[in-house]
C-alpha cells in the first residue's frame, strides 16, 4: 500500500469523529454524537447504517458552526448488532468525510434491580 494512500486515509478520518455505546436494550435509544470540521458554518451530517446491500441513510442533522451534532435514533425490535458512520458530504472548499464504522450491539434489557 503506498505511503500516499495511507496518508490521504488518515486525513480522511481526521475531518469527524463519532461515538455511540457499545450496546443498548431493545426498544431503547442510541445516541451518537460526535465533530466535524466545519469552516463556521452549519455542516449537513448523516447517520447512515450498514445493510447487506450497502450503507443507507437513517437519519441526517446540521452540526453546529463548533462542528458538533448529535442523532438520537430507536434501537429497533431486533437482538442485533447494528453498524453505524457519520458522514459529511463536501461543503465548500471543507472535503468529503466519513467517520469509522461503530458497532452497537442491541441487547436484553436487565431487570430492575429497585424492584427485587
Amino acid at each position: 500500500m503506498s505511503v500516499a494512500l495511507l496518508l490521504g486515509a488518515a486525513v480522511l478520518g481526521a475531518q469527524i469523529s463519532a461515538q455511540a455505546p457499545d450496546e443498548v436494550p431493545v426498544d431503547a435509544r442510541i445516541p451518537v454524537h460526535g465533530e466535524v470540521r466545519t469552516a463556521d458554518e452549519r455542516r449537513v451530517v448523516r447517520l447512515q447504517e450498514h445493510y447487506p446491500d450497502g450503507w443507507a441513510t437513517v437519519a441526517t442533522e446540521r452540526a453546529r458552526r463548533s462542528g458538533r451534532f448529535a442523532f438520537d435514533i430507536s434501537s429497533g425490535h431486533l437482538l442485533t448488532t447494528r453498524e453505524l458512520r457519520v458522514v459529511a458530504p463536501r461543503a465548500g472548499r471543507l472535503p468529503a468525510a466519513r467517520s469509522a464504522p461503530l458497532r452497537v450491539r442491541v441487547v436484553v434489557p436487565l431487570p430492575d434491580r429497585a424492584g427485587r
